[in-house]
């Protein structure tokens, strides 16, 4: 199945790139998903998306279409995910 994957803030920088378009099997869910743009974007990203232990941080917020989601949220064809890294400044 298809997912667009899009990817905001420090994120979109790291990535160097608005988003993609990712083939999952069925039944993959968000979890699942952000160690997939891991293994693909390498350790930059991973020290975005990822704790020391490997699981999402949770300081990233995932969004499946138009809602937040939990982690471990199942994935549908078509689903449009967005990844949140926190924003800092001043």
């Amino acid at each position: 199945m298809k997912i667009q994957v899009e990817y905001t803030a420090q994120l979109r920088l790291r990535a160097q790139c608005d988003g993609e378009t990712l083939d999952r099997p069925e039944g993959a869910d968000t979890a699942t998903l952000v160690r997939v743009v891991v293994d693909r974007l390498g350790n930059e990203v991973a020290a975005l998306l990822l704790d020391a232990d490997g699981t999402p941080a949770p300081t990233v917020l995932c969004f499946v279409d138009d809602s937040q989601t939990e982690w471990g949220q199942v994935l549908a064809e078509g689903d449009t995910v967005t990844l949140m890294t926190p924003i800092s400044g001043g």
